[in-house]
């Protein structure tokens, strides 16, 4: 059939311009067998051209290893600008799965192929877009390669549930164990024969004053110092071999420790647009216990996971706690997170609950920066307000492009909650309507036990959609009040505020204008006292046409201790006649300790004027 059909270049006299694709998915041993493989499928499809074509050529090889369900391939992608472009006369592959699997995308490519004027054959399936018959052989030829996808899933699925079960599937193993050679695992000495995992004796004891150390303190960032200054060999795939947080509780939650493998903890769905993969966690995971390799008992775990608030991570009956930040790109925080680095170390100063820290300083990250400093988040955020209102009432320029800035993420985030909203009140109209039919099919006396289960779940999803949508309604608050950029500018104090302490959007906006923020600690004169300074860089002109330069900024970042910020009402109270009690000037200004701090500071009641310096 294709060879009925002569081939030809566009341009009579030139040579016939030709793209071949190639494609390997499975990654063999080594990088030569992959490049030959990948060679082979150009070398069968050109032995097809120099049997059909005898006159001069010019040959384009796109191939690499990568499924065929990745929509986005840097190989077609090369191949689809030169088909667009017009200029090559053919594109040639040994079959329609070297170019896509999925059929969806096979059906777009041979169609732009068309479209383009340039001649697609696949030799294996026969399919040639010059032949009038070309649209049915697509179509046989999708079918084919679509069969092998899921029936290839099963096989390999039902393959490694089988290897798990009788003790393979050993994937990357943690601290306390090792994998076995499959003539270890033959001879049965390290548990059931066939099992490839065995637990380090020897490693126990580290697991136990893990254990120990952890419910003393209740503190994972002092074993981990502990563990890192022991020197305690970290699991063989720990890069850089230093214990962290996210590594300990990794291995403190996983129930291999008191004797139990879980394996599928994760379920891949393909997303069949992009042909990657979602990871949901998996509702029933496989199991299976071992005794053998248990370094403590599964009370024993848990006691030492409850005194820290973790919980064993079996991913059966524990539904995933849905993250704070979920559906937040991990380039967004709430202001100033992701905009301070330290001055120290000029490493990045994170968020950890309500305060600033360097991440070079904590113990999880190694603590190789002296700047221990906390900085308050809401008083970082109430200084700059403060600041930035005085400010912007003497640059015009600046305030409009505040205001300008500020009133677009209002409106964005208007349109995310209205489309939230949207999608909340589609749920439960389904939901509403799946209980209805559940109770109709109960009235009418159906299997009562599946079906009532069945109304219970449908009404705790019900519940739940119900609780979001209030929760949906109540975030939008004074936002969703303001019906123009006049009433914005009436009620600019409020509701920057409520942008700079919500909106991940309006962070992003703050860091434009403050594109520098420094964390310097400082320490007082009089004491080893150290304290957090701000050093903020203004620029009005990164959204303002003002032209003015950078302006340096600087916020002490802590509140003044109430010793001294009382001192001058203390010192008045103990000169007034009667003098008053100590007890007496703490119940009247609100205060406890801070009259006698003073008064032992400062005996003779003479005013100081505390200085800060670096």
């Amino acid at each position: 059939m294709m060879k009925n059909v002569p081939i030809r270049p566009k341009r009579p006299g030139s040579p016939l311009r030709t793209i071949v694709i190639g494609r390997l998915s499975k990654p063999k041993d080594t990088d030569e067998q992959t490049e030959e493989t990948i060679e082979s499928s150009y070398a069968f499809a050109e032995r097809f051209l120099a049997d059909v074509y005898q006159g001069p050529l010019e040959i384009r090889h796109l191939g690499e290893q990568i499924s065929g369900m990745v929509a986005d391939r840097a190989s077609i992608l090369g191949a689809i600008e030169l088909i667009e472009s017009g200029q090559w006369d053919l594109v040639l592959a040994e079959d329609l799965s070297r170019i896509y699997r999925n059929p969806r995308h096979q059906y777009i490519f041979v169609q732009d192929c068309v479209d383009a004027g340039t001649r697609l054959i696949c030799v294996a399936d026969v399919l040639d877009t010059a032949d009038d018959n070309w649209k049915m052989m697509l179509g046989a030829a999708t079918l084919r390669h679509g069969l092998y996808v899921p029936d290839t899933r099963r096989r390999v699925r039902r393959t490694a549930t089988h290897a798990f079960h009788r003790g393979g599937m050993v994937m990357k193993l943690k601290f306390g164990y090792r994998k076995l050679t499959r003539e270890e695992a033959a001879t049965g000495e390290f548990g059931p024969v066939g099992l490839r995992i065995a637990k380090r004796p020897e490693l126990t004891k580290y697991l136990l004053e893990i254990r120990r150390r952890l419910m003393e303190t209740r503190c994972p960032a002092r074993v981990i110092e502990w563990l890192n200054k022991a020197q305690v060999p970290t699991g063989p795939y720990v890069k850089d071999g230093i214990w962290k947080l996210g590594i300990l509780k990794s291995l403190l939650q996983d129930p291999i420790l008191h004797g139990t493998r879980v394996f599928r903890r994760t379920v891949y769905n393909a997303v069949y647009r992009t042909g990657l993969y979602r990871r949901d966690p998996n509702p029933e995971p496989k199991t299976e216990d071992y005794p053998e390799f248990a370094h403590m008992t599964r009370e024993e775990q848990e006691s030492m996971l409850e005194a820290v608030g973790w919980e064993i991570d079996y991913r059966v009956t524990q539904p995933k706690r849905e993250s704070p930040r979920k559906c937040v790109r991990r380039t967004q925080s709430i202001w100033p997170g992701q905009a301070a680095t330290c001055a120290a170390c000029e490493g990045p100063m994170l968020i950890y609950g309500d305060f600033l820290k360097c991440k070079k300083s904590l113990k999880e990250h190694g603590g190789v920066c002296w700047n221990h400093v906390q900085v308050d988040l809401q008083l970082t955020r109430d200084l700059l307000l403060q600041w930035l209102l005085e400010k912007l009432g003497a640059i015009p320029a600046a305030k409009a492009a505040m205001m300008d800035a500020a009133w677009e993420v209002i409106q964005v985030e208007h349109e995310e909650k209205c489309d939230e909203r949207g999608r909340i009140e589609n749920e439960i109209r389904q939901l509403k309507t799946q209980q209805a039919n559940l109770s109709s099919a109960i009235a009418l006396g159906g299997d009562l036990e599946g079906l009532v289960k069945h109304l219970e779940v449908t009404e705790n999803q019900l519940a739940h959609w119900r609780g979001k949508l209030e929760a949906a309604a109540s975030d939008a608050g004074d936002l969703a009040a303001l019906p123009d950029r006049v009433v914005l500018e009436a009620r600019a104090p409020e509701v920057l505020k409520l942008l700079l302490d919500t909106s991940y959007d309006f962070a992003g906006v703050i860091r434009e204008f403050f594109p520098t923020f420094m964390i310097q600690p400082i320490q007082t004169l009089n004491s080893g006292q150290v304290y957090p300074r701000g050093r903020l860089a203004f620029c009005p002109s990164m959204l303002a046409s003002d032209g003015g330069a950078a302006t340096e900024v600087v916020f002490d970042l802590f509140r003044i201790p109430d010793p001294i910020r009382l001192k001058p009402q203390i010192v008045a109270a103990r000169a007034r006649v009667p003098r008053p009690t100590l007890r007496q000037i703490a119940s009247e200004l609100d205060t406890n300790e801070c009259v006698e701090i003073t008064l032992r500071n400062n005996p003779t009641g003479s005013c100081c004027r505390e200085r800060v310096g670096h």
